[in-house]
């Protein structure tokens, strides 16, 4: 027994659209009180087999059918119930796998391997993961360094503002290519007791030349 995947149908269920639709099928009711002596002619000429009247009350009383549970009724119900249980049996992690390929959470702290594979992170996590960048090409000319008195050995500091920086960040930074020899031979560090809302570099030395900073990022917890 397999699905149909173009009709959404199980061919060996016929009477039940599970799973591509939901069964609709019509609802019974209790026999009114004007219907009584129409059901009891019913009943009468189903007890004598009389096929007939049986076949003439149903087309002058289509309302009779609501309150008549035949054993269509009952097969219905049945290819219903089997189909629901063959799609859960078979079909079910198909089907959820279907929909992991465009239909994501977001979980930014998943439990096990299996969710990963299912899950995506908010905004938020990605930016801590990632990196948020508050600046690119920034250029450190040699005559802003700014003469500090420290214990550490560090006698220069350059400060750089911007309001997205929070004093708990873990910072970043990348010198281009030119920059690198020249920040490394002075000693060029980041501070790390820099002021909120700013990121202070402190050197040994003044670099022999303006520094650029390719890529600045900050890491949030």
């Amino acid at each position: 027994m397999s699905l149909n995947q173009e009709q959404g149908i199980y061919e060996e269920y016929p009477r039940s659209q599970f799973p591509g639709k939901v069964d609709n099928w019509a609802n019974k009711q209790d026999i009114p009180v004007t219907m009584q002596p129409i059901v009891a002619q019913y009943q009468e000429a189903w007890d004598n087999m009389d096929i007939a009247t049986i076949e003439t009350l149903r087309s002058k009383y289509p309302q009779i059918m609501p309150c008549l549970f035949t054993a269509d009724d009952i097969n219905k119900i049945s290819d219903g119930l089997k189909a629901t249980q063959q799609f859960f049996k078979d079909d079910v992690e198909t089907y959820l796998k279907k929909i992991a390929q465009y239909k994501v959470g977001i979980v930014d702290e998943p439990s096990s391997e299996g969710e990963k594979k299912t899950s995506t992170y908010s905004a938020e996590k990605i930016e801590q993961l990632t990196g948020i960048t508050v600046g690119e090409n920034i250029i450190i000319p040699t005559s802003d360094w700014q003469t500090v008195e420290r214990e550490d050995g560090f006698k220069y500091k350059w400060t750089y503002s911007n309001d997205k920086v929070l004093q708990t960040d873990r910072v970043m930074a990348w010198f281009d290519n030119a920059s690198m020899i020249p920040a490394s031979k002075a000693s060029v560090s980041i501070d790390d007791n820099s002021d909120e809302h700013t990121i202070s570099f402190i050197s040994v030395k003044i670099p022999k030349k303006d520094l650029n900073i390719r890529l600045l990022k900050i890491y949030r917890e």
